[in-house]
């Protein structure tokens, strides 16, 4: 039997004695460098309150320059189709050569992936030669499917891109004609924070941030009329809002489409819920995510606790862990760029590609004086472009004052320098470059 005094040692041995320097003691014990974490899902997007469809921007577009007397400074909506004739006559030519060049690259693409095999079945034409030769056999010939892509567009409307807006979406609308001409999905939207409605399906513990509005200016579903309005409006548009033509520039523009903040992150966010479902609904392999913008994102994230109050996720004092509702992926720090589009790469299994509008940066990466994009690498995006923001018109000149569509001064100067003017649409030659790569 174990005497009083050796039970005593024992407890002693297993338990500290909290009679000597019992401070020093728990300080020893504390790692200062621990935060609590906080498990956090990310909030469902509420895409009936985000997207703003591209016959609502239509219907909003026609009411605010139908009501406005017709005068100098509006002009471009009164002759918005006679401005998208000049527009497409400066830009189809090359547009044409380089569908066709995609076009042959990608039937040489798939000759390369026709095999020959045999059948087992004995072609009697050959039965003849049995003699001479054992390949009496009928042969098949089998064709391997390149992989179909499609296009989401993410244009940054904030207040910075005024400067360069005018040649920016002059790209934009390139790069959809190509699409349409090679039946290439697509999806234009511009994101902005004006008037930000619901955007989240909020529950206990859910993450989400201050949203943006997500507005469809062009799109595949758009039939032939809806798809012609579609450009002459997003050209009407382009002349409105952009601030280095100040004789076309409108007093007011129309009801939210002014420009505001950079809610890219937010963008970022319903992003993989809108491709998850233009995927699914256009039949598409491979999704490629264009995010063109001038500067970073608005930083914003929240949460609700169990008790229903909001809480900001953006507290140095924890690690807020967010997990993916479908794939259960945990990711930390949500409120930065490159973390949300590594969510989005991954849980949607798309191409992210930036287009970053940036002189300086431009002047400083690119790798020679004929280029008209800088490809540098960036956490987050497969592939990152940066371009600048003066130069990139498609049309040179002044489009709709003085100009004579007939004169053959016009038509050698779209003629001239094949190669020059590809590279000038460069977000079409890069996409085109992409796709190859990805048959």
């Amino acid at each position: 039997m174990a005497s009083k005094g050796a039970g005593k040692d024992i407890e002693s041995a297993i338990a500290p004695d909290l009679d000597v320097d019992n401070d020093n003691f728990f300080k020893d014990m504390i790692d200062e460098s621990g935060k609590e974490n906080v498990y956090l899902t990310m909030a469902e997007s509420n895409l009936d309150k985000i997207i703003v469809s591209y016959k609502d921007v239509e219907a909003n577009l026609v009411k605010h320059f139908s009501n406005r007397r017709t005068t100098e400074k509006n002009k471009f909506w009164v002759n918005r189709s006679e401005n998208l004739r000049i527009f497409k006559k400066a830009n189809s030519r090359i547009i044409g050569f380089m569908v066709k060049e995609f076009m042959m690259k990608k039937a040489a693409d798939d000759f390369k992936k026709q095999q020959t095999s045999k059948t087992g079945v004995i072609d009697f034409n050959k039965l003849k030669e049995y003699r001479t030769s054992e390949d009496i056999f009928k042969r098949n010939l089998i064709v391997k499917e390149g992989k179909n892509h499609g296009m989401l567009m993410f244009v940054d409307w904030s207040g910075s891109m005024c400067d360069c807006f005018g040649g920016i979406m002059e790209q934009v609308i390139n790069l959809v004609m190509f699409c349409r001409q090679v039946n290439i999905p697509f999806d234009v939207y511009g994101f902005n924070d004006n008037h930000v409605r619901n955007n989240w399906i909020k529950k206990a513990n859910t993450f989400y941030t201050d949203g943006c509005n997500l507005r469809n200016y062009l799109s595949s579903k758009m039939n032939n009329a809806e798809y012609t309005r579609g450009l002459e409006n997003f050209l009407a548009l382009k002349f409105n809002l952009q601030r280095d033509r100040t004789d076309y520039r409108e007093q007011s523009e129309p009801p939210y489409e002014g420009f505001s903040g950079t809610p890219l992150n937010d963008a970022i966010i319903h992003a993989q819920k809108i491709s998850e479902i233009f995927r699914k609904e256009n039949g598409l392999q491979i999704v490629n995510c264009i995010f063109l913008t001038d500067g970073d994102s608005n930083s914003s994230g929240y949460y609700q606790d169990k008790e229903g109050r909001t809480q900001s996720a953006i507290g140095y004092g924890k690690n807020y862990i967010v997990t993916d509702p479908k794939s259960k992926i945990q990711y930390q720090h949500c409120t930065r760029t490159e973390t949300l589009l590594k969510m989005l790469a991954e849980t949607q299994d798309v191409n992210v590609i930036g287009f970053y509008i940036s002189d300086y940066q431009y002047q400083q990466y690119r790798a020679s004086k004929k280029d008209r994009f800088a490809l540098v690498k960036q956490k987050g995006y497969d592939s990152y472009f940066i371009i600048p923001s003066k130069g990139v018109s498609t049309v040179k000149g002044n489009m709709f004052e003085g100009m004579d569509v007939n004169d053959k001064k016009f038509d050698k100067h779209v003629k001239s320098k094949r190669e020059e003017q590809k590279n000038e649409r460069v977000m079409v030659s890069k996409l085109m470059e992409l796709m190859g790569k990805n048959r």
